[in-house]
C-alpha cells in the first residue's frame, strides 16, 4: 500500500516558484515582478471575496507564461509547473 499525501497549492507557493526562476536567471526581475504581481492581485481578490477577479488574474498569469514560452524566454519545462499550479488554483475557485 502506498500512501500519497497531496497538499493543495497555494499562491505563496507559486510566488516562491517564480522567485526561484528569477534566482536561477531564467527570467529577469521585470518579468518576475509582472508574474508575481498577477499572483498577489489574485490573492488580494480572494481575500476581499472576489473569486471572479482572482480567476481572471490567474488566467492572465497563465497567459503570460504561455507567451514567455512562445517567445523563447522560458522553456516548456520551466513554465509548465507554474501553469499546472495556477490551473490547480483555478480548479478550487
Amino acid at each position: 500500500v502506498t500512501l500519497v499525501i497531496v497538499t493543495p497549492v497555494t499562491i505563496p507557493d507559486v510566488v516562491a516558484a517564480v522567485d526561484a526562476l528569477e534566482g536561477s536567471g531564467a527570467v529577469n526581475h521585470g518579468v518576475a515582478n509582472a508574474l508575481t504581481s498577477k499572483l498577489l492581485a489574485a490573492q488580494a481578490s480572494l481575500a476581499s471575496g472576489n473569486p471572479t477577479a482572482a480567476r481572471n488574474q490567474l488566467r492572465a498569469f497563465v497567459s503570460q507564461l504561455e507567451a514567455l514560452v512562445r517567445s523563447g524566454q522560458l522553456t516548456s519545462a520551466q513554465a509548465q509547473p507554474l501553469i499546472d499550479a495556477a490551473q490547480a488554483l483555478l480548479a478550487t475557485l
